[in-house]
């Protein structure tokens, strides 16, 4: 009875683990004073693509239903599995528009090899570039790569700060994926709440 109690144990801690490292992925930034908190919309972006003649801008990509953009490092491993993945199911997934940007410092010459090595060209609804200047990480708190982020009608949908699973991008393709952490922390944001409420309701960081 011992063993069989502690087995029951072991599978209920490994369920807990399993679900936490889940959600983990989907929370939002302890720093309540990081940029996206304030700003919901899409923000300001310059992406040159590896082409190094087309500069994509937020009014580029303003038609577009669901905006997956995700932050890689042409040389982060998890950034290249992150890839592979994609590669494999991104015909599941048609109605989200991907965009992959490099850091700033990176050369064109590095995300055009990590474009084509992991086939990420000539795809309808993917595109690979850097950023023309600083500010997607600061903007969003980054800590590491790959980072990504959902917007849907051009508002904050989901983040994934800590890696993410096609999985998931299934599920928002398919209206199937309800993102709790992410709007709830916004909402009760002390920035977002009226000015009479502010003293009242202190903001609670994620568990």
């Amino acid at each position: 009875m011992y063993f069989y109690n502690m087995k029951k144990y072991i599978l209920f801690l490994l369920i807990g683990f399993v679900f936490n490292l889940h959600n983990a992925k989907a929370q939002p930034s302890s720093d309540t004073t990081a940029p996206y908190f304030k700003q919901k919309g899409i923000p300001k972006i310059s992406v040159l693509l590896y082409d190094s003649s087309t500069i994509i801008t937020k009014s580029s990509i303003a038609n577009k239903h669901l905006i997956a953009l995700t932050y890689f490092s042409p040389t982060c491993d998890h950034c290249k599995e992150h890839a592979k993945q994609l590669l494999d199911k991104i015909d599941s997934t048609p109605n989200i528009f991907y965009i992959w940007v490099g850091p700033s410092h990176s050369s064109l010459a590095e995300i055009k090899e990590f474009a084509i090595n992991f086939q990420l060209t000539n795809k309808p609804n993917l595109i690979v570039g850097k950023e023309t200047e600083y500010f997607l990480p600061t903007f969003f708190r980054m800590e590491t790569t790959p980072y990504c982020v959902v917007y849907k009608n051009e508002e904050l949908f989901v983040e994934f700060r800590h890696g993410s699973e096609m999985k998931d991008f299934i599920s928002i393709n398919n209206n199937q994926y309800s993102p709790k952490a992410v709007m709830e922390t916004i909402k009760t944001s002390p920035q977002n709440l009226p000015s009479s409420k502010k003293e009242k309701k202190k903001f609670k960081k994620p568990e």
